[in-house]
């Protein structure tokens, strides 16, 4: 009897050992690492009760019982946490802490089992029994509770193991639960006899516990349960046509995918200790990627593990397809735009040259000041004057706002603006009103939704530009920077073409005249600033206004 189990135990060894190799030169799972430590502590256990029966005294056969019990008093509950983690299956953590401190406890009275006589309550050693050395065991109360515990372990995975098997009986995880049941059940079969005392020459629970473990770990490696899950995964991840790289959170490189190396290449030639190169590609790669004409999208996600963060994912999306049609679709409504625009400034300039015509002035009064008000602008950005305000943006709304500052000469009479004499202090009044007019027409237009912005110009420009900076000036004798910029340099584009152009009231003055009449308006109806400016471009602006633009 005695040599018959000590040999099956020795076949169960090499079986254990052969199967704890094989598990570990398998990927990395939940379910690997938990047979792992199954098998560990069945061999720790196994080995030492061999080692026990050929003790030479009674302190190292103590020791090695201690050893047995190092298995024993985990593996009920290390099954019981294969259940739960391969099924998934939530087991709370106030519990899960407390089964583990159970047991951890179980294991210290099984330390102290020789001076506390709680979990054994006494041991007797009985040298050269039958060929071995043999120790008579009698259990304590918690000898039993470890018991108890244990038979709920296996009543609860034994009852949804039939369950599940019942279910799913075509499943591969039916035939591993099947395995875990037959694994407790011998377990189970084991502790009963020792406690009948049928075992008192050799204690069978190391040598049922040995065969339930080799029979359940045979089920689980013939199935695959610790690797399906990941070669799943990897099948995915390989396939996919993203790329995906994982970093710890010390930016060592942990795995990346085929798809990844092709997007980039230097990934597989990083040294895993290089943080600094690490850092920067992730940095460098936080926006998309432009590789051989090709555009990825790059999210790179914390994985965290209690709010810990434990390593980040790296993801390349290739989005060259939608690169390329959103171009196409800026591309074509930038044209369209284009086009708009275009077309919505000639009917602008075609409208202030009917409005111009009826004041007996020709089309070119609105190109010069439109050109004129582009030229003192630009002055004024070069010269980093009114920075906060003048930008490209501002210059090009202004300038096609430019046209319609006279807008609100539609409402007044062609008696009064074809009057080739001087007009009467009633007329000038009747004149003076078009600023407010067209103000107020244009006021109307930007309470439209989305209206552009150089209809607020507009405004500005048709509503103040016969404002003075000395404050005399119409309608509202605003003063100094009271006055909108946009107004204030629309007022000396309008009064130069005015004075240098003919109208039917009036001849036209020389051009040196004009600007003599400018400076001397410094201060008192120009912006002095900008009259510097004006007299500075001097140049620029005679030669825009001896320009043909017929």
């Amino acid at each position: 009897m005695i040599a018959f189990c000590q040999i099956v135990q020795m076949i169960g060894l090499f079986v254990i050992i052969n199967t704890m190799v094989y598990v570990g030169t398998r990927r990395v799972s939940k379910e690997g690492i938990i047979i792992e430590i199954s098998l560990f502590a069945v061999l720790v256990s196994s080995v030492a009760y061999l080692i026990q029966t050929d003790a030479k005294n009674y302190n190292e056969a103590v020791a090695c019982l201690k050893m047995v019990y190092l298995g024993k008093a985990y593996i009920g509950f290390v099954y019981f946490m294969f259940y739960f983690v391969y099924m998934k299956k939530k087991l709370k953590r106030p519990i899960l802490y407390l089964l583990c401190a159970f047991h951890t406890f179980i294991y210290a009275l099984v330390l102290a089992g020789d001076k506390i006589p709680l979990f054994f309550k006494g041991i007797s050693y009985y040298e050269n029994y039958k060929g071995y050395m043999y120790l008579e065991v009698k259990n304590g109360i918690f000898y039993y509770i470890h018991i108890f515990v244990a038979l709920v372990y296996s009543i609860i995975m034994f009852y949804n193991g039939i369950k599940y098997y019942h279910e799913h009986k075509t499943d591969p995880d039916s035939k591993i639960m099947l395995g875990m049941i037959y694994a407790g059940a011998i377990s189970i079969i084991g502790v009963m006899i020792h406690l009948t005392g049928a075992d008192y020459e050799y204690d069978v629970t190391t040598m049922m516990l040995e065969i339930g473990t080799v029979i359940f770990a045979i089920a689980t490696i013939k199935n695959r349960a610790f690797e399906t899950v990941e070669i799943a995964k990897d099948n995915v991840i390989e396939n996919l046509s993203d790329g995906i790289i994982v970093l710890n959170s010390d930016f060592d490189i942990l795995y990346f995918n085929n798809e990844a190396q092709k997007i980039f290449p230097k990934v597989s030639n990083i040294e895993s200790n290089d943080v600094g190169i690490i850092k920067q590609f992730c940095e460098f790669m936080e926006t998309s990627y432009d590789r051989n004409g090709r555009y990825y999208d790059v999210q790179i996600n914390d994985l965290t593990n209690n709010d810990i963060v434990t390593g980040y994912t790296v993801s390349l999306v290739d989005i060259t397809t939608h690169m390329e049609y959103s171009k196409m679709l800026e591309n074509e409504v930038a044209e369209k735009a284009k086009k708009i625009s275009k077309i919505q400034e000639r009917f602008i300039v075609s409208f202030a040259n009917m409005i111009e015509l009826r004041d007996d002035i020709t089309g070119q009064h609105v190109k010069r000041t439109s050109r004129y008000v582009r030229i003192i602008a630009n002055a004024l950005k070069k010269r980093n004057i009114y920075p906060g305000i003048i930008t490209d943006e501002f210059v090009d709304a202004i300038c096609k706002a430019a046209p319609l500052h006279d807008i609100g000469k539609i409402a007044i009479s062609d008696s009064i603006l074809r009057k080739p004499g001087k007009l009467t202090e009633e007329e000038f009044e009747i004149i003076k009103t078009h600023p407010k007019v067209g103000g107020d027409m244009l006021r109307e237009a930007l309470k439209i939704d989305e209206a552009d912005e150089y209809l607020t110009y507009a405004y500005e420009m048709a509503m103040y530009h016969h404002e003075k900076w000395n404050g005399t000036g119409y309608p509202e004798g605003l003063k100094g920077n009271e006055i909108p910029l946009s107004a204030r340099i629309m007022a000396i584009a309008d009064v130069f073409d005015a004075l240098t152009s003919k109208r039917s009231y009036k001849d036209k003055i020389s051009d040196d005249r004009a600007f003599e009449i400018i400076e001397q308006s410094s201060g008192s109806h120009f912006d002095p600033i900008l009259v510097n400016v004006f007299v500075d471009i001097k140049e620029e602006i005679l030669e825009t206004k001896n320009k043909n633009y017929e």
